[in-house]
């Protein structure tokens, strides 16, 4: 019993796809030439950067910063939005009592 699920031309595209067989991946030998191409750590490591820095990886030090003050900065938003809501917040039962 077939469904309609949509547009004949969806119809198809799906009666195409899941009667289609997966190719299989030709086997690549490590040749000289895919050697030569192949990108290493190391050249990456010791190609200059777009500034005329060479790029290295950050220390981890380097990164707990960063992360530190992106959560602070996070943070530091998060309280400002409170105090703003604070301010103009109307006034409580307690508030009204004082």
């Amino acid at each position: 019993m077939a469904r309609n699920k949509g547009s004949a031309r969806g119809a198809s595209r799906r009666k195409a796809n899941s009667t289609s067989q997966a190719t299989p991946t030709p086997e690549v030998e490590n040749t000289k030439d895919t050697q030569e191409n192949t990108v290493t750590n190391e050249s990456l490591l010791k190609s200059p950067a777009k500034n005329g820095k060479e790029s290295r990886p950050s220390s981890p030090l380097v990164k707990q910063r960063k992360t530190a003050k992106r959560k602070l900065e996070a943070l530091n938003a998060q309280l400002a939005n409170v105090i703003h809501r604070m301010e103009h917040a109307e006034p409580t039962e307690e508030d009204r009592a004082e």
